[in-house]
């Protein structure tokens, strides 16, 4: 009977079947079925890693494998207080891993992550359709929260279309739309915006509006941003702040936010960022490790993934060729931009002042070099070897 059992257990819990013929076979002990707990033929070996035991380089937002940046509880602070927050940084520097994590510290918040690039190709043209998109989404997320505080007959995702036949422009009409949730509804609301940015022309995104729909929607923004019956944000945004003055003047909602800007990980961030790798890294391997990547999270998160799957190397054994899968999403990104190839070298040969301010931001923006103009250079040691040698 018992051997019946196990062959069921077996069965019910095996291990995936792409596993090499000759490894050691995996089998659940019936002093684990409690548990569940797999092991390899010896039950006093340690266990194999689950999926989610370690973090993965540009993974998904995991609450353990958060890092603290020191700038969560001033966006916490913030956002409370009813004052919208916008996350700068640079492509790959955990934007979107801090914006979840805000969301968690504040969990009774009415939270919707609007997809403000999900909309049909003729809503990017047009303000008024444009809206109406939005309206849906919104109407989407708070009937799900507020199932159980509408009245029956208001039924405001099916009032929308009756609602934009009527008068008034397509501001007032949205408005009108989230009214009918109540004002207390409308005033616990925080819209986390990810990647705001991508929606502006200049940036030539695949999700970005016309040039005149874009403002119209900032000049929204704006608007709700200084009212404080109107939902609060929380913006991430990789373009810089200046940059973003240039392109929206007057009609930026980013001014009137409480700008946070995600820096380098320091020596503890990355001693911090190792642990949650399963490593314990010494001061010097910290050294060296700046000395390559600077403290940038992404990269970090590489060299750290590399080691543990390699128990026969060490952060002092740090070659190129870690980094290639990301060096090459960077050249194709650049593959067709000779120009920003040819400043991007100049920067990395050791130039520190170009006259393309544009070309400049567009680096900056990636990530791939740092400073104001006549201090210019290179992110990291890494960036500047590749590039600079072409």
């Amino acid at each position: 009977m018992r051997r019946r059992e196990d062959r069921a257990l077996w069965k019910l819990f095996r291990w995936p079947t792409n596993r090499p013929k000759d490894a050691k076979p995996w089998r659940l002990y019936p002093e684990d079925r409690r548990g569940a707990d797999w092991r390899l033929g010896d039950p006093f070996e340690p266990r194999p890693e689950g999926p989610s035991q370690w973090p993965q380089p540009g993974g998904n937002y995991r609450s353990k494998h958060h890092v603290e940046r020191g700038l969560e509880q001033r966006a916490v602070d913030a956002l409370s207080d009813g004052i919208s927050v916008t996350l700068y940084g640079v492509e790959k520097f955990g934007k979107s891993w801090l914006l979840r994590h805000v969301i968690e510290q504040i969990p009774d918040a009415c939270w919707i992550e609007p997809r403000l690039t999900d909309c049909p190709p003729a809503a990017r043209a047009d303000f008024d359709a444009y809206l109406k998109s939005l309206a849906h989404q919104l109407c989407e997320a708070l009937e799900v929260r507020c199932q159980d505080s509408i009245s029956p007959h208001l039924q405001p995702s099916i009032s929308i279309d009756e609602i934009w036949r009527g008068p008034g422009g397509p501001q007032g009409k949205l408005e009108r739309v989230l009214g009918l949730y109540g004002d207390a509804t409308v005033r616990d609301m925080i819209l986390a915006c990810d990647d705001m940015d991508a929606i502006l022309p200049e940036e030539n995104g695949e999700g970005a509006l016309e040039k005149s729909v874009a403002t119209d929607f900032m000049r929204l923004v704006q608007g709700w941003v200084q009212t404080p019956q109107m939902p609060r944000f929380l913006f991430t945004v990789s373009t810089t702040a200046d940059r973003l003055t240039r392109i929206l003047a007057n009609s930026s909602p980013f001014t009137r936010t409480t700008p946070l800007t995600l820096g380098d990980l320091g020596a503890d961030g990355l001693r911090t960022l190792a642990a949650k790798y399963g490593l314990d890294i010494s001061t010097q391997e910290v050294e060296h490790l700046e000395g390559w990547i600077g403290g940038h999270p992404y990269l970090g998160g590489i060299a750290f993934d590399h080691v543990r799957r390699n128990s026969q190397v060490s952060l002092m054994d740090i070659e190129l060729d870690w980094f290639d899968h990301h060096i090459d999403r960077l050249r194709q990104h650049l593959r067709d931009q000779k120009e920003l190839r040819e400043v991007l070298k100049r920067v990395c040969v050791g130039n520190p002042r170009l006259d393309d301010e544009y070309l400049v931001d567009d680096l900056r923006k990636a990530g791939l070099i740092k400073g104001k103009q006549g201090s210019l250079k290179a992110r990291n040691k890494l960036y500047q070897y590749v590039w600079g040698r072409q």
